[in-house]
């Protein structure tokens, strides 16, 4: 886990971590703003001050490619690669209760994340219902999931996510 970046003034220094398990493939950015880093019985935790928020970057977690038409025939070989669009970041954001402490280790912080809330577009909408407004791109403080082509969505108050807090499965597989 990395350390908080710097303190500006008085004000604490934010906390802002590269989170990085190689066994599995998890390569996160966290941010924590109106949170701070206090040492705690079990080891450092991350502590939330009022209005907080947790902020989990992913990297792109989507891919567009170059569409080949298939008949019933074999279909020629084709001259050159696929081309393809790689999707931008996405980022899950958490509100957080006032109060709450959370252990600042990995396992800690993949735990909390199923009981947390999750701060969605304003616009955003449960599967089969229609949002009252029209579309608006989420604030850096909202959900936002991105495709190929600067799609952006953010799931309803009703989505969730999860990944197993420890590694799983043999030593040569991953958890996708």
């Amino acid at each position: 886990m990395g350390q908080p970046g710097p303190s500006q003034g008085d004000r604490p220094p934010q906390v802002d971590a590269r989170l990085l398990r190689t066994s599995d493939l998890i390569g996160l950015r966290l941010e924590a703003p109106g949170c701070t880093l206090e040492p705690g019985a079990a080891g450092t935790e991350l502590v939330v001050g009022p209005a907080a928020s947790l902020i989990i970057h992913f990297p792109p977690q989507h891919l567009g490619e170059e569409v080949w038409q298939v008949s019933p025939d074999p279909p020629p070989v084709p001259g050159r690669a696929s081309r393809h669009v790689a999707a931008g970041p996405a980022r899950l954001v958490y509100a957080l209760p006032e109060g709450t402490c959370i252990g600042y280790g990995l396992e800690q912080l993949l735990a909390a994340l199923p009981g947390l809330v999750l701060r969605v577009a304003a616009g955003a909408s449960p599967a089969g219902e229609v949002g009252g407004g029209g579309p608006d791109q989420p604030t850096g403080l909202e959900t936002a999931i991105e495709a190929p082509y600067r799609f952006v969505v953010s799931s309803s108050g009703l989505g969730s996510f999860t990944h197993s807090n420890t590694p799983m499965g043999p030593v040569d597989r991953v958890e996708l």
